[in-house]
């Protein structure tokens, strides 16, 4: 304690260099940390889960397509999946679900968009999600029964508080009642709904299913992927299905996706954002030590009379050590609190994701509390340790011009801020261009709007049912078009499925 008082009064006689220090770093610490968590939240995507290392999801790849697809061969009906899979020794657990990601529920007669999943008990025995609330029943067991993410609640009725219970109408007509509310998980999920309905729920449901796979402990993924391929029947050319690790499966690009479902992610931009976070530590640093020397030669006199009167290198380097790690402390508090403030304008304009992970963050302090001062305090005490008494106390009215180090200092820390600034206007060149490239169609005024949307159930309905409800969907395609065609807001239109639903396919 007397250290840090002593530190205090040292630094607080030269107030004017101190805080610009604090303030030049803070600022440095502030950008470091928010990439910092950003890329920490890129790289430990679903590790909530703790058998990470044994869950995968289920692909295969078609004749027709240029790339396999997330696909199970199940039938709902009857429960019946894939049996190389459901009978294989290797294979734990099995869990077949289907997304809806442009779904919809109704409560109190108002309509809300959903991202559903149709899922099986097996669903959140396989993923650890972490639980709110629930009726202490197996979740998804109930054919009438559903589980809701703690936001989407929020959302529905303004609290997360005595959800349990609550009812709300599937967009096929039924009625079911809301059993678990799940958590946000700490780490980032890239499998993505608002709400899981049970696949009892209907019959049939119209939509191709996926599968989550639990694997047995000690079983090789890539030995597994090449039984199944060895077990093709001959003259069968799909590939058979295979293994996805899901803890690879946010950085794959081998397999298509056709739908919101998952989460992708980009692993050169983490890198790049990781370099870009290294570089502005180095220009923190290097600023830091700047400053922190052209403070010392103030105190010269001082440095250099502790040195006569017998101080030793221990004492010394304690001293340094403390002011350091007291100028630090307070640019990593004002750092913490710029992060506070700036938290939802960074991640709603740039993208940079700041969901709070205590573990992480508390890490993350710790290490730059005790790593940064005793790289800061290098170079100080290397120069004033064995610098004579004398030369200190000569040095007293001298201008430091002289001093190679600090030319060295700065001239590093241009060099790192004009790469910055380099790079900076490649990606600014590289964004104009995206936005204002010619696309050879006009791109301003173009409002995109979904008229009619089909409920889950359309396919499991009696054949004269199905028929009224096209009959009727007919109907309202004429109207529309009437409308559309009398109203004078629009110079064209075009009325039918949305381009986005169409993938390109190449036989090779």
């Amino acid at each position: 304690m007397k250290i840090l008082l002593l530190a205090i009064r040292s630094l607080s006689r030269f107030r004017l260099y101190t805080v610009i220090n604090i303030l030049g770093l803070a600022m440095s610490l502030t950008c470091v940390m928010i990439i910092s968590r950003h890329v920490y939240r890129e790289l430990t995507v679903d590790h909530f889960n703790k058998n990470l290392d044994r869950i995968c999801l289920v692909t295969q790849h078609f004749e027709q397509e240029i790339m396999p697809r997330f696909y199970y061969n199940f039938n709902p009906g009857t429960g019946i999946g894939d049996a190389r899979l459901v009978n294989n020794p290797s294979v734990e657990k099995v869990a077949p679900f289907s997304s809806f990601t442009e779904d919809y529920i109704t409560v109190d007669d108002k309509k809300y968009n959903a991202r559903i999943l149709v899922a099986d008990t097996a669903f959140l025995q396989i993923l650890d999600y972490p639980v709110v609330s629930d009726n202490k029943q197996i979740p998804l067991q109930d054919p009438q029964g559903a589980v809701i993410t703690r936001n989407f609640a929020r959302k529905l009725f303004g609290t997360d508080k005595d959800i349990v219970g609550k009812s709300i109408q599937h967009s096929n007509g039924k009625t079911i009642t809301i059993t678990t509310v799940l958590d946000e998980p700490v780490d980032k999920s890239s499998i993505q709904f608002d709400l899981l309905v049970s696949l009892q729920l209907q019959e049939r449901w119209g939509r191709a299913f996926h599968a989550l796979v639990l694997l047995a402990p000690g079983t090789d993924i890539d030995k597994l992927n090449k039984e199944f391929i060895s077990s093709r029947e001959e003259g069968n050319k799909e590939t058979p299905n295979q293994l996805l690790p899901l803890g690879k499966s946010y950085f794959d690009k081998t397999v298509n996706m056709f739908d919101d479902t998952y989460l992708r992610g980009n692993y050169n931009n983490v890198l790049v954002l990781a370099g870009v976070a290294f570089l502005i530590l180095l220009i923190g640093i290097f600023n830091f030590i700047n400053i922190y020397t052209v403070l010392m030669l103030k105190r010269a006199r001082e440095l250099g009379m502790k040195k006569v009167f017998g101080a030793r290198a221990f004492q010394m380097l304690v001293q340094l050590v403390g002011e350091n790690i007291v100028m630090i402390g307070c640019a990593l508090f004002i750092a913490w609190i710029l992060i506070e403030i700036s938290g939802g304008a960074i991640e709603s304009t740039l993208g940079i994701s700041q969901v709070n992970n205590l573990t992480f963050d508390l890490l993350l302090s710790i290490g730059i509390l005790l790593l940064l001062p005793a790289i800061t305090s290098v170079y100080p005490f290397i120069k004033y340790n064995y610098t004579p008494p004398i030369t200190s106390l000569r040095s007293v009215n001298t201008s430091g011009n002289s001093v190679v180090s600090r030319a060295v200092f700065i001239v590093f820390q241009y060099i790192i801020t004009c790469c910055l600034i380099i790079v900076s206007l490649f990606f600014m060149k590289q964004l104009h261009f995206m936005l204002n490239a010619d696309l050879g169609y006009k791109t301003k005024d173009i409002i995109k709007a979904q008229f009619i949307k089909h409920p889950s159930n359309v396919w499991s309905m009696p054949n004269e049912d199905r028929q009224k409800y096209f009959n009727n969907i007919n109907r309202l395609d004429g109207e529309i078009k009437q409308k559309m065609n009398a109203s004078p807001l629009f110079l064209q239109w075009v009325y039918g499925d949305s381009l986005t639903r169409y993938r390109k396919v190449v036989s090779v």
